[in-house]
């Protein structure tokens, strides 16, 4: 039997792009139909309108910079929907590509992609939480309990089991509810993924550390450079495409991870 035989890196380019609506709404989203209990009370602290903003830098062990993306999102909508790749039911937060024109410095709503796509999605009844619809990326939004309770311990077991096809963590996640982290860790080859989430449950900032392809070591790191503005509203300083009235775009990145295939 061969196990842990081979690992391919995968670029996740996740070119996801956003429109976001002038003014956002304030108040925190319901999880519909209402989960069972005791999740009745689960929410999305984010809002339909929120749009954010992150800087994705890769390093490789001398620190030389050699890959580095921005990407702006927005929060289109929540639903529940049916996952193709478990045919269960999630509740998702959903999103719209856009396209960004380098030479009018503006963001449009992609004229050959309106679909909607699926992120953090959540199962309660199977304990699970994918980053995305196609399984690839970090988790970018997290529920909450209650108006004030991020779900991080949740959400670090429900996401195990898709941070373990990266580089099967030989250690339980760590989790503080003080600085609203959660940390996956390999105590053999020491890589790691590392997140951070501000109280809406959005991440603010996080690392990516693995040995693919370089032995030595990459470093991913996650900084966010935009976030809504307490009570609502577009944040300031995105430029207003002119073939969307009332939208603004967002251009978004891609992100280094990893799979391990086990073939036995």
């Amino acid at each position: 039997m061969i196990s842990k035989h081979k690992k391919n890196l995968l670029i996740g380019c996740l070119i996801l792009f956003f429109d976001i609506l002038l003014v956002g709404t304030v108040a925190a989203i319901p999880f519909q139909p209402t989960p069972d209990s005791p999740y009745e009370n689960v929410q999305w602290g984010i809002t339909s309108g929120d749009v954010y903003g992150w800087n994705f830098s890769a390093y490789d062990d001398s620190g030389i910079l050699f890959s580095n993306y921005t990407v702006y999102l927005k929060i289109n909508n929540t639903a529940k929907v049916r996952f193709f790749q478990t045919g269960n039911w999630y509740y998702a937060v959903q999103i719209r590509h856009m396209i960004y024109n380098q030479t009018t410095e503006e963001v449009n709503l992609h004229p050959h992609n309106l679909l909607l796509h699926n992120i953090s999605l959540v199962n309660f009844t199977n304990n699970q939480m994918y980053t995305s619809q196609g399984g690839l990326g970090i988790t970018l939004f997290i529920p909450k309990s209650s108006s004030t309770q991020l779900m991080i311990d949740w959400v670090a077991d429900a996401s195990l089991f898709q941070y373990n096809t990266y580089f099967d963590p030989t250690s339980p996640p760590s989790i503080s509810t003080t600085t609203n982290s959660i940390r996956y860790y390999n105590n053999t080859s020491e890589e790691y993924v590392e997140l951070y989430y501000d109280t809406r449950g959005a991440l603010t900032s996080g690392e990516i550390f693995t040995k693919v392809p370089d032995p030595e070591g990459i470093t991913q790191v996650i900084t966010r450079i935009y976030g809504p503005p307490i009570g609502g509203g577009p944040p300031p300083g995105i430029p207003f495409g002119n073939y969307f009235l009332g939208i603004i775009p967002v251009c978004i990145v891609g992100l280094v991870v990893y799979s391990k295939r086990k073939i036995s």
